[in-house]
């Protein structure tokens, strides 16, 4: 069995960025798949943001990494307008009341903090490697598929784990993100 284990500290809070909240940005929640493919060095990253805007706002603000590269950028499943950058990551939302974004990106597993080469990947908020509102805590969902043999320690409750003989799939869920990281074996 391998010793390397992937660590994500799933946001210590997410929460909204400035003026969002003001204008009535309210992040319902979010759904975070990811998959470690240990051959091409990389995390694939499939995110859901069910957002609920109860004012005129038409402009959401979230904090996000400018060096990681959107494949696949949608709200109520049609192409988003968007702009990136200086860790933030800009959307025209057109002054609609129920929103779901969808945003697909792929982190190198070179841009992860390694404290153990080889042993421990950890995702901190503080890389902003996954969109998030600065002071609107949120439900958070997450679904994680790692190689067989690697672990995965996230904050939150773990619902469900599955083994197959190639992977290990690992489901949690924080209904209110606290950001405080619970072991699970």
């Amino acid at each position: 069995m391998k010793n390397i284990i992937l660590f994500v500290a799933c946001f210590v809070s997410l929460c909204s960025f400035g003026n969002n909240k003001k204008h009535g940005i309210n992040i319902l929640s979010y759904n975070v798949e990811m998959h470690l493919d240990t051959i091409s060095r990389k995390l694939d990253i499939h995110t859901v943001i069910r957002i609920q805007n109860t004012d005129t706002t038409d402009i959401v603000r979230f904090l996000f990494c400018d060096w990681i590269k959107i494949n696949k950028a949608q709200l109520n499943d049609k192409s988003l307008e968007y702009r990136q950058g200086k860790d933030t990551l800009l959307i025209h939302v057109d002054r609609l009341r129920k929103l779901n974004l969808i945003l697909d990106y792929t982190l190198p597993v070179y841009s992860f903090k390694q404290d153990k080469p080889g042993k421990v990947i950890a995702l901190t908020r503080a890389m902003k490697w996954c969109p998030f509102i600065y002071d609107d805590i949120s439900e958070l969902n997450s679904k994680i598929t790692v190689p067989k043999g690697y672990k995965v320690y996230s904050s939150g409750v773990l619902l469900n784990y599955n083994e197959t003989a190639t992977s290990c799939h690992y489901r949690f869920q924080n209904k209110i993100n606290s950001g405080v990281p619970c072991c699970h074996h």
